[in-house]
């Protein structure tokens, strides 16, 4: 589950809650407190087809720093609580039809820790711990890989976090726009 680059819903039991990973794509604020709407687009493997039957019911969310949303932490993979999964829709975008984009949106379940307190994770000794992790995975891929392989999974990962904060940088500049023009920035009201 974790090592799927893509985003994953868990296998689940009958009576047992899905967590979802989500790991790639864009999550943006919505006008409604405490919802966020996740899209993503992909073949119709990355589609999170079993979110389907979790309709209404409430389940986990892990958020991974590669995810494009203010809401992902700075490193690592966060536990970010229990949401409510309201719609779900997929339609194909591509000519060819191999192509499709997806749209959840979901909800933060009440009576759970505040998401400020979340969003405070990972602490400074955590963050510290995760640069001496990617100075290990850098050197055990230098070692592993060929020259070539190693600087193409290097260069992939730097345009991947260059991707991440650029968009980082728009929305909030879309949000400073908002501002000056007397729009309404939608911001994360609390838990």
């Amino acid at each position: 589950m974790i090592g799927n680059t893509q985003g994953y819903v868990s296998n689940f039991k009958q009576h047992a809650h899905p967590t979802l990973v989500l790991e790639v794509g864009e999550e943006f604020p919505t006008s409604f407190i405490h919802t966020t709407r996740y899209v993503n687009e992909g073949t119709i493997y990355y589609m999170l087809l079993p979110l389907l039957s979790t309709l209404d019911k409430p389940i986990r969310i892990l958020r991974n720093w590669t995810l494009k949303s203010k809401l992902a932490p700075p490193a690592g993979l966060r536990y970010d609580g229990w949401y409510d999964v309201l719609s779900y829709g997929f339609k194909r975008v591509s000519e060819e039809g191999d192509t499709f984009r997806i749209e959840v949106l979901m909800r933060r379940c009440k009576r759970q820790m505040e998401m400020e307190k979340v969003l405070m994770v990972p602490t400074p000794s955590m963050l510290d711990e995760w640069e001496e992790y990617l100075a290990i995975r850098d050197d055990e891929m230098r070692r592993e890989k060929s020259v070539a392989e190693y600087e193409g999974w290097h260069r992939r990962e730097r345009e991947g976090e260059f991707e991440r904060e650029m968009w980082l940088c728009e929305r909030v500049e879309e949000e400073a726009g908002g501002l000056e023009s007397g729009g309404v920035v939608r911001a994360w009201e609390g838990s």
